[in-house]
């Protein structure tokens, strides 16, 4: 939100300094939206340089933090956009073109019902009104298919006011976190945990570290540890006693460290 508002306060001074006030939520007509043409040369080859010029100051001299700025929001893997108070879109980096399928260029000017026009009807009108009314919404798990290569990725949206250096508020801006794959982990670790729930076998998970993070019903009733005894602890710590053999845990410890599989008979 930081690296928006620094963002703004170039774009406010580039010509959109008509701000949403507080005490009205009345929008006058929108004025025509000229954004600065994109110089041609090696300075505008990245996305980063089209965002600069899209919200370079008036001078065209952009500050060091501005730089920065710029260079984070083109390489953030979420999700990031702006809009001013006619929902007319002032920002959209790399990242919001891999999720939609929709470049920059087709986008930047427009208003949302003119390039999104479903999905403002269904839920993003909203969330957009509500971020121009100074109002934060977040959407879990929404849905959004690219236009390009037809994926749909389900992602956690935010929604929030924008405003200018001056604390004047000037549009909304948004954040899109990719989840997909998320999802699909937690499903798939679902799935397991509930066939391993079944086994007669005892069966142990643990962190990158060797700690417990997860035991099935077998383990704790052949160990007569339960996972809230164990968490955070590695089997070797629990399992050990008199009659334990040194070499075996020397030689699962290896295999485990090597990334290679163990199988054996051991004494606990």
């Amino acid at each position: 939100l930081e690296l928006a508002t620094l963002l703004a306060s170039g774009s406010s001074r580039a010509g959109h300094r008509d701000a949403v006030t507080r005490s009205s939520h009345q929008r006058r007509p929108p004025p025509s939206f000229m954004p600065p043409a994109v110089p041609s040369g090696p300075d505008f080859a990245s996305p980063a340089g089209e965002v600069t010029a899209l919200l370079g100051d008036e001078s065209g001299g952009r500050s060091a933090a501005q730089e920065l700025a710029q260079a984070i929001v083109a390489g953030a893997n979420d999700g990031i956009v702006t809009f001013d108070e006619w929902r007319r879109f002032t920002l959209w980096n790399p990242a919001m073109e891999l999720l939609y399928g929709v470049p920059s260029t087709e986008v930047i000017g427009r208003t949302l019902d003119e390039c999104f026009p479903a999905l403002a009807r269904s839920w993003l009108r909203d969330a957009y009104d509500a971020a121009l009314r100074g109002e934060t919404v977040s959407l879990p798990a929404r849905e959004i298919t690219s236009r390009s290569t037809g994926r749909t990725a389900i992602v956690d949206a935010t929604y929030r006011p924008l405003y200018d250096a001056h604390g004047r508020r000037i549009g909304g801006v948004g954040t899109l976190r990719d989840i997909t794959r998320e999802r699909e982990t937690a499903h798939r670790l679902a799935r397991l945990s509930a066939i391993a729930e079944q086994t007669n076998e005892g069966v142990v998970m643990t962190d990158a570290a060797g700690c417990i993070v997860w035991v099935n019903a077998a383990w704790q009733r052949i160990t007569g540890w339960t996972l809230i005894e164990v968490a955070g602890r590695t089997p070797g710590a629990v399992l050990r006693g008199p009659y334990s053999l040194p070499d075996a845990r020397v030689v699962i410890r290896e295999a485990l460290a090597a990334g290679q599989p163990y199988s054996g008979t051991i004494v606990n």
